[in-house]
């Protein structure tokens, strides 16, 4: 078993291996509605939760932030690249829209999660292990009913395309990024379209392939 249905096929043209896949996704959560957690007067919030390590894209947001009208940028997690980035900030003198928060337990996520406007997956290809993920961000914002931004790589785009939980981009040029984050957040949330995603992507649902291989 693998993670993907990406992977398994990568392992089946060159080893010839048939893989089932069970996909890292989190136990279904019942929407509990927008919190102010992150409150910063009337200002959107624009969510990076996750390890804050290269490749992830968090510079290419921060660079775009200047652009940004009425919004924070707020990094949540912690990783090698946590003092470059606090640095460029401090650079750029973008203390007052761009804040991190560092490591906030996951009991306590959700709270932090449910109270922004846009999350972010952005990923650079340098490798198939990134070009074939699909991070556990992805689900995390589905479930709060948070729109996505997000890399087009097949495994994200494939929920995106199919239940319009979010926006695919292929290139991250600060005006363009810009435009296009401020485009989302000025769109109403659909929850119909969230909920439909979550009735499908679920452990509750994942681990049926997982239980029927062990009960064989």
């Amino acid at each position: 078993y693998t993670v993907c249905q990406s992977i398994a096929e990568h392992y089946k043209r060159r080893y010839g291996m048939k893989l089932g896949v069970v996909r890292n996704i989190p136990n279904r959560q019942t929407y509990k509605g927008r919190t102010d957690k992150l409150k910063y007067g009337d200002k959107k919030i624009i969510l990076y939760q996750g390890a804050v390590n290269v490749g992830r894209g968090i510079e290419w947001i921060i660079d775009a932030m200047p652009m940004i009208d009425n919004a924070m940028f707020v990094i949540i997690g912690d990783g090698d690249i946590y003092n470059d980035m606090t640095k460029k900030v401090e650079e750029m003198q973008l203390t007052d829209k761009v804040i991190f928060l560092g490591h906030i337990p996951f009991s306590e996520l959700s709270q932090y999660t449910r109270s922004a406007d846009l999350g972010v997956c952005l990923l650079k290809n340098q490798g198939l292990s990134y070009f074939y993920s699909l991070p556990n961000r992805v689900f995390d914002y589905m479930q709060n009913h948070v729109p996505l931004l997000a890399t087009d790589f097949p495994e994200i785009a494939n929920i995106l395309n199919t239940y319009g939980t979010g926006t695919l981009i292929s290139h991250y040029e600060p005006t363009f990024l810009a435009e296009t984050i401020q485009e989302i957040l000025a769109q109403p949330i659909d929850h119909l379209r969230y909920e439909k995603a979550c009735e499908h992507f679920n452990w509750e649902n994942e681990e049926q392939t997982l239980l029927a291989k062990i009960e064989e």
